[in-house]
Formats: structure tokens, C-alpha cells, sequence
């Protein structure tokens, strides 16, 4: 898949905590319905729980979600209206993609160039060689002239 497991585990935490307000909202239920533990993600979204709590932490950064902390009860997220834009645009998941694809034509510019330069360094090197070989059969084919040249100027002589 194109899309960096990042920005996927970041995707799958504003969906789910979108799924919940959305939830909440509608049946007016208490706020702490739309409200999860980063436990409880990671068991919805089927995510290692480091990895939820490193993208929760740039979700907070970037204020889309936002964490609720209770004396005596883990620490809660909920997602604020700049995180249901993003999880229904799909926003993360697009740049995610733009960015592997940023880098796979990066590896693969990196690639042709390479490419292109030992293209080019044969071929210098092939004309190099075959300029060395036309050079020689050119000497050889002007002193074979010559020869004849000399042979057909050369006076026949005769016996009387």
C-alpha cells in the first residue's frame, strides 16, 4: 500500500473517534460517549498501542483531537471539529500517499541518472576504443598505399 502506516494508525484514530461524536451527538448521550482511552483505540483500530499514542500525540500537535485528563482516570481523547474535517476528507491518507510517491520518484530519478551516466561512460569508452582501431587500420591502409604507389612508380627494368 502507498499510504505510510502512520499516516494509516493517524487515519484510523480520527475515524474512530469521529464514529463516536458522531454517535454521541445523535443520541444525545453524555459527552463522555464521544471520549476514548488510547487503550481503547488501539483495540478498535487493531493498532499497536505505542504506535496510537505517538500519532495521538501529532494529532494533538496539530489540534485535531483534543485530551481530556480526569484526576483518577486515564488520560481521554476527542476529536474537534478540525479532526472530523480531516478523517472525512481523507486529507491524511492523500498526503501520506504523496509522500511515498515523493520518494519513490526520488529512489527512482536517483536510479535512471545513474543509469544514464554508466550509459554514458561506455559509450565514451567503446568510441574511445573503436577511434583507436579505425586509427590503426587507417595507418595500415595508408602505408599500403604508399606501397603501391612506390611498386608502380618503380622503373621496370629490362635485360638489354
Amino acid at each position: 500500500m502507498l499510504t505510510p502506516k502512520t499516516h494509516l494508525i493517524r487515519h484510523k484514530i480520527l475515524a474512530h473517534l469521529t464514529e463516536k461524536r458522531r454517535v454521541q451527538q445523535t443520541g444525545k448521550k453524555d459527552i463522555k460517549e464521544a471520549q476514548s482511552t488510547i487503550d481503547e483505540i488501539a483495540k478498535n483500530i487493531k493498532a499497536d498501542w505505542n504506535d496510537v499514542d505517538q500519532q495521538l500525540n501529532v494529532l494533538w500537535h496539530e489540534k485535531s483531537v483534543i485530551d481530556i485528563n480526569t484526576d483518577g482516570e486515564p488520560q481521554r481523547y476527542m476529536v474537534n471539529s478540525d479532526g472530523i474535517a480531516l478523517a472525512s476528507s481523507f486529507q491524511i491518507l492523500y498526503d501520506g500517499m504523496m509522500i511515498r510517491s515523493q520518494v519513490f520518484n526520488n529512489y527512482t530519478t536517483g536510479i535512471f541518472q545513474i543509469i544514464t551516466g554508466l550509459i554514458a561512460l561506455f559509450t565514451i569508452v567503446y568510441s574511445l576504443t573503436t577511434i583507436d582501431k579505425l586509427e590503426t587500420r587507417l595507418d595500415n591502409i595508408e602505408n599500403e598505399i604508399i606501397q603501391l604507389i612506390r611498386d608502380t612508380t618503380t622503373p621496370i627494368v629490362t635485360g638489354k
